[in-house]
């Protein structure tokens, strides 16, 4: 149960930059709650794209670059 609940916090405190961010943005531009919604999911959409690219990169790199080096490291 502490686990959950650690992990419940932790996902509350990530989010609260994106709700802040989204909120000022309604604010700002004199939305209404769509304004605020549709502003949280593209905010949310572009977050995922650069994770998905982040891990594109990574497994590149991890399959181009550090298995050569762990196979000259072994030898």
């Amino acid at each position: 149960m502490k686990q959950a609940k650690s992990l419940l916090v932790f996902v509350l405190f990530s989010a609260l930059p994106y709700l802040l961010l989204v909120g000022s943005l309604t604010v700002l531009f004199d939305g209404n709650a769509r304004t605020f919604w549709r502003s949280l999911v593209t905010i949310l959409a572009i977050r995922l794209l650069f994770a998905l690219l982040d891990t594109a990169g990574v497994f590149l790199w991890r399959k181009l670059y550090a298995r050569r080096t762990s196979r000259e490291n072994a030898l």
